[in-house]
């Protein structure tokens, strides 16, 4: 067997300082921007989730968390049962992920979706204060996005999980109070758990909607063997077997330096389509071709779509009926922009398995062909879709930027719209009353003395 010796890591400056920091961070510390753009996250995340609870695959992860049972610390979302903190974390990271509609970022997407549940299943276990609790989840975001600013390729880990998996730790640590010392060790747990492929984006599985799920609960086991005593490596991310000598190459200046002072989860956008924001840019042309020029699809020869090498390669993928179907709809910007001409929408709705394979939607998928431009750097955008009629008329839209919500006032007025029908959706639909009063303590949360009853009297 012939040993590779790993990439040699420049030590990484100021790693103890940035340990001090997450620990002392404070909710009064946070600008009003970085405030309000955890409130966003916490409603868009919860509203999600809820949504979730339904997709394929999450019957399971329920049953699963139930049957092992342990000390009720913390809730499961849209429901009052309570299991261990870690078990909840689990659970509701995953049903957080599981119509891959939480948010994104332009430093590591899905960072909410890891975090959230990980830092108020520990919110609910500590009894902490709600200040408390956006000051964990802004110290562990700040941590995973950084880590994603950092990097400078990619070899194909899911940085969600990979990079999720410190963020969580150091969100749930804050929240038990560690030291920095205990959190030092609770970071070197956590590499000891890093994890996570593009395989399942590759192979389009439900084990994609466990990534999240995987880190946030390895971030809270994590933080309760500090608790114990329980030491790990002190070197987590510089080290010579650390996370960057293993993993991915990065920069590690950028990780500590600007810590605390500049806050990069004010950077966050939220989805306005229920699949990979690969597909959004696509989804909203096709959307905008087929309002603009009221196009039925009786009328439709041809669509050719043109995505960036990036996007093509999560969701290039011709569509196969069969497998998890679900998530081959969320990954596949064919069966995207098809689905989006036929019924005019692009909503949870679009993905089940009976209008996946309908016969409507796989005549229109049959007459869409996807291209990659070569020439195209970016990620998320642009992306070009040009619908041919029978007629010979071509309509085209090109798309330059990730659409999303949440871009001032109006855009949180579209997040709560968003949010609003994600509790209204499925057999387990929250009451209008239960929709506003989980909308008010969000807005109001910074007051709330205590975490323990904060999703009590709402399902």
């Amino acid at each position: 067997m012939q040993v590779i010796a790993p990439r040699t890591v420049p030590k990484m400056p100021g790693f103890d300082a940035l340990i001090d920091t997450m620990v002392a961070l404070q909710c009064d510390d946070l600008p009003a921007g970085a405030v309000t753009s955890a409130k966003y996250s916490l409603l868009d995340t919860l509203a999600v989730a809820l949504a979730g609870r339904a997709a394929a695959g999450m019957h399971g992860v329920r049953a699963l968390a139930l049957e092992e049972g342990g000390a009720a610390q913390a809730s499961l979302w849209g429901e009052g049962t309570a299991v261990p903190v870690s078990n909840a974390a689990f659970y509701n990271a995953a049903i957080a992920s599981a119509l891959d509609f939480d948010s994104l970022s332009p430093h590591v997407g899905h960072m909410d979706a890891t975090i959230i549940p990980a830092a108020l299943a520990a919110a609910q276990w500590r009894n902490c204060s709600g200040a408390e609790f956006l000051a964990a989840f802004v110290a562990g975001a700040e941590l995973g996005y950084r880590l994603g600013r950092a990097t400078l390729n990619t070899r194909g880990w899911y940085r969600v999980s990979l990079y999720g998996v410190f963020g969580a730790t150091v969100a749930a640590g804050k929240l038990a109070g560690l030291t920095s010392e205990q959190l030092k060790s609770a970071l070197g747990l956590a590499l000891l758990q890093a994890a996570g492929t593009l395989q399942n984006h590759t192979e389009r599985t439900l084990g994609k909607r466990l990534m999240a799920a995987f880190a946030a609960k390895a971030g809270v086991q994590a933080v309760r063997l500090a608790m114990q005593g329980i030491t790990g490596p002190a070197q987590s991310l510089d080290g010579k077997y650390g996370l960057f000598a293993m993993y991915e190459e990065a920069d590690l200046s950028h990780v500590a330096a600007d810590y605390g002072q500049v806050f990069l989860n004010q950077d966050t956008t939220y989805k306005k389509f229920p699949t990979c924001g690969c597909t959004h840019a696509a989804l909203e042309a096709a959307l905008t071709v087929v309002h603009r020029h009221d196009i039925a699809v009786d009328q439709v020869a041809a669509i050719d779509v043109v995505l960036t090498p990036y996007m093509h390669q999560l969701v290039g993928y011709p569509f196969e009926a069969g497998g998890d179907v679900e998530v081959i709809g969320q990954f596949c910007a064919q069966y995207a922009v098809a689905s989006a001409l036929v019924h005019r929408r692009y909503t949870p709705a679009e993905l089940t398995r009976d209008v996946v394979l309908s016969e409507r939607v796989a005549e229109i998928v049959a007459k869409t062909q996807v291209r990659v431009d070569p020439t195209l750097t970016s990620m998320h955008a642009p992306a070009e879709v040009r619908v041919v009629l029978h007629t010979g008329q071509q309509y085209a839209v090109r798309i330059e930027q990730l659409p999303d919500l949440a871009a001032g006032e109006s855009g949180y007025l579209a997040l709560k719209d968003k949010a609003r029908g994600c509790m209204s959706a499925g057999p387990q639909a929250l009451s209008h009353s239960a929709q506003e009063a989980l909308i008010d303590r969000i807005e109001t949360i910074e007051t709330r003395p205590e975490m323990a009853d904060f999703l009590m009297h709402l399902w």
